[in-house]
């Protein structure tokens, strides 16, 4: 995802009234600032395609709506899931 459209990403969930957003093929790294995925309102967990990959692209985000009771479930954080 591109920086520039965290804000259009902002506006259609916001008008969808969406609980939770997801984006795929997300190519976003651990160099960019957590503050520059995140859109008002929402908790972002991200997880990125290892860096030792060769090829590009890969990584996901999702967006939980702060008014829901969440948490981020990482048991199955491993390098085969």
């Amino acid at each position: 995802m591109h920086i520039y459209q965290c804000s259009d990403l902002e506006t259609i969930a916001a008008e969808a009234e969406s609980a939770i957003v997801g984006i795929t093929e997300s190519w976003a790294s651990n160099k960019l600032l957590h503050g520059e995925l995140q859109l008002n309102g929402y908790t972002c967990y991200r997880k990125y395609r290892p860096a030792e990959t060769a090829s590009r692209g890969g990584g996901v985000l999702l967006y939980v709506k702060d008014s829901l009771d969440h948490r981020e479930f990482t048991q199955f954080d491993g390098e085969n899931n």
